[in-house]
């Protein structure tokens, strides 16, 4: 079975690339979802993989270290990414 992992909705902050497009096509909602079984080649679309896998990225809200286990979330905003762990998310924006 398939499940949406992440939502597309990073605190070290990633410029976003027209790679990003790609997968967020205009439609009239705003969230997105990444399934699991898809994220990976996301990730890797956007050029963040590596750096995500190295341990570079922070929950937005946390502060936590964002791994595949633990991320929920990636906000576009102003040109960045942000990401969000589940307890981010709980906390609110």
């Amino acid at each position: 079975m398939t499940t949406a992992l992440c939502a597309i909705l990073p605190i070290e902050p990633v410029n976003l690339s027209s790679s990003l497009m790609h997968f967020m096509s205009p439609v009239e909602s705003k969230s997105k979802m990444v399934y699991e079984d898809d994220l990976v080649p996301f990730l890797q679309n956007l050029g963040i993989y590596e750096d995500l896998m190295a341990g570079k990225f922070k929950c937005r809200v946390t502060g936590e270290v964002i791994t595949l286990e633990n991320l929920e979330a990636i906000i576009p905003e102003n040109g960045m990414l942000f990401f969000l762990t589940a307890k981010g998310l709980a906390a609110g924006i």
